[in-house]
């Protein structure tokens, strides 16, 4: 297609940067600068030269420009020597109002936005966006949602590559968010959910982090906990550009155990988590994150011009402008208080549909371990049946074993001696602590891959009922083989 008009948001799309609310409650956001896009820079001046007419689209407003000078779109034009590409005309304000009907006066055949908000709408508006974040590489860091409806329903996404498996939404955050800390998490986080669902999740609550093992990489994964206020939120799958997930399902606790079977090991972590910990206020109802839609009552407040004035004027019968999301917002911005009375409602329900979850998981490990204990104990019956060898008992009981004691592509790990002799205290993964344990035991190699203090994953069977992973300093490994 030949485009004719090409659009470009500004911040965060053209000059790289974010605001966030001061520390002190000033009305005024705090604007972070983090340099600008060159590559879309290099990508503006070439669609120029084609003779594309180009514009910038912003949801600043127009006022607020003299409150940062040297950070007003003008001002940075002209550094950039853009400003012959986009003379004053083709520099568009949305006064906070999202930009689709603004675009669609205009006749803009493409535009570039980094709001997933904005991105979502321009879709909806039959607009062709793309992400102005595509230029930047995704990180180790992963950002993934315990989504919950009104009735405490966790929506699960089915994917499409290997294996097909259930999973949470979200996914990789980018550097440039990485680099804005909770805010770019935050960021990260609403922008990976809706690309893959059409929702814009707004109160976020990070409860969970740890290093997750995939591909032999470590990734920092971080679970997030967003709940909508409303029943099951219509979830959109094409709004995807890559058919990542092809079914989505909204999901009561006590019917979780029939998908725990085919879902990814990060789901099953972070839903186990969050089932464990759900009562658990000091985890649940942590702060905030500083996300896009947290901070948007704050930011309309200051786009709608009340500035510092705290005074509404009028007389009787004047009121304050609505602080809360438009209606293209969510819609749950306006019924967080009906959430909180659904929760108090639901929580005698929750409470035993927990118990039964935890007893069906401890019923699934029950009998995967009596699976072992009747292999174990047909063995020694057959000891006394046929009155086989000690050698072949053992071989026996070595077989049984080692069925246990494999990869996900069927194959043996590698057994492994922790030197020295005694006891030794090592950080049990599973536990989340130090544990003690005797060197002695049978150990296995689960990666050759390090983590950031030079430590190896060796699985160990020593505490029986369950087993652990622990973190072993490479040094003190010394490595059997497979004899």
């Amino acid at each position: 297609m030949k485009y004719k008009k090409i659009s470009f948001d500004w911040d965060n799309t053209i000059a790289m940067s974010y605001m966030i609310d001061s520390e002190d409650d000033s009305d005024l956001p705090i604007y972070n600068f983090q340099g600008y896009n060159s590559i879309l820079i290099d990508l503006i001046k070439d669609y120029y030269n084609q003779g594309i007419e180009l514009h910038i689209v912003t949801s600043r407003k127009t006022s607020l420009e003299e409150y940062y000078p040297e950070d007003s779109v003008e001002y940075q034009l002209k550094l950039l020597k853009l400003d012959h590409i986009f003379p004053s005309v083709r520099v568009h304000f949305t006064e906070g109002d999202l930009k689709a009907k603004t675009l669609k006066q205009i006749g803009i055949d493409l535009h570039y936005d980094d709001s997933i908000e904005e991105i979502l709408e321009c879709k909806r508006a039959g607009i062709e966006v793309v992400s102005s974040l595509k230029t930047f590489r995704d990180t180790n860091t992963v950002a993934k949602g315990i989504i919950t409806d009104i009735h405490g329903s966790i929506l699960l996404l089915k994917r499409t590559d290997e294996g097909t498996k259930w999973d949470i939404p979200g996914g990789h955050i980018k550097q440039i968010e990485v680099d804005r800390g909770l805010k770019g998490l935050a960021d990260g986080y609403e922008r990976e959910v809706g690309e893959e669902t059409g929702l814009i999740v707004g109160k976020s609550r990070l409860i969970h982090k740890y290093i997750h093992v995939w591909k032999e990489e470590n990734m920092d994964m971080n679970i997030i906990l967003s709940d909508f206020a409303l029943e099951e939120p219509h979830v959109d799958l094409d709004i995807q550009d890559f058919q990542e997930n092809s079914e989505y399902v909204w999901v009561q606790e006590d019917e979780l155990h029939f998908f725990m079977d085919n879902m990814t090991e990060v789901a099953t972590i972070a839903i186990n988590f969050y089932l464990e910990n759900m009562d658990n206020e000091e985890i649940m109802e942590g702060k905030y994150l500083p996300s896009q839609a947290q901070s948007w009552a704050r930011m309309k407040k200051t786009l709608i011009g009340l500035g510092k004035n705290k005074n509404t004027g009028g007389g009787k019968g004047h009121t304050r402008p609505s602080m809360k999301k438009s209606m293209s917002g969510p819609s749950e911005f306006s019924v967080l208080e009906d959430r909180e009375v659904k929760k108090k409602e639901l929580r005698s329900k929750l409470s035993k549909i927990l118990a039964s979850v935890k007893e069906n998981s401890t019923k699934r490990k029950k009998e995967t371990m009596m699976d072992v204990l009747n292999d174990i104990e047909n063995i020694f019956s057959a000891t006394y049946n046929n009155n086989i060898s000690e050698k072949d008992k053992n071989i026996q009981l070595a077989e049984t074993l080692q069925r246990y004691m494999k990869d996900i592509n069927g194959n043996p790990f590698e057994q492994v001696k922790i030197k020295g002799s005694g006891y030794g205290y090592y950080y049990s993964m599973s536990d989340k602590k130090t544990i003690m344990v005797p060197r002695s035991a049978e150990y296995y190699l689960i990666s050759d891959k390090t983590d950031k203090e030079g430590r190896l994953r060796v699985y160990t069977h020593y505490k029986f009922m369950s087993g652990a992973v622990l973190l072993v300093p490479k040094e003190e490994i010394e490595r059997i083989g497979w004899n």
